[in-house]
């Protein structure tokens, strides 16, 4: 199976959690069908329980051959044994990758958006 991305620009209710600020937890979902919210959640969740998408783990990834990186893509550094350590060392390599996420941007591309992480279940960015 290889990576994949899904990503839906839509318009719908105004849905729940408007409390929650940047880093506070979303756990006051309403469970409502008509909620674009929750319906996202459950989604994720689903994706999560078929083992699609776990927080934290690394999508796809590959050793950086001098192309441009990908943006969005993290960069990470092995040593000539192949541990990972914080800065390139000689004899290591150098490797970009891409983890797991599912983000919910309300407002998309705008100075206002707020941001949800499903995986972690807390607002990453603006509150409403």
């Amino acid at each position: 199976m290889g990576a994949f991305n899904i990503n839906i620009t839509g318009v719908g209710g105004h849905g729940c959690e408007r409390k929650a600020k940047a880093g506070e937890k979303l756990y006051g979902r309403c469970g409502k069908f008509t909620c674009p919210d929750c319906a996202a959640y459950d989604f994720v969740q689903r994706l999560k329980q078929a083992g699609m998408v776990r927080e934290g783990d690394m999508a796809y990834g590959q050793e950086w051959n001098g192309e441009t990186i990908p943006v969005g893509a993290e960069v990470y550094y092995t040593d000539a044994a192949g541990r990972l350590v914080d800065a390139p060392v000689d004899g290591g390599k150098k490797f970009y990758r891409f983890l797991h996420r599912a983000d919910f941007t309300h407002w998309p591309y705008t100075e206002h958006a707020v941001v949800d992480d499903l995986l972690t279940n807390e607002r990453k960015v603006g509150h409403f």
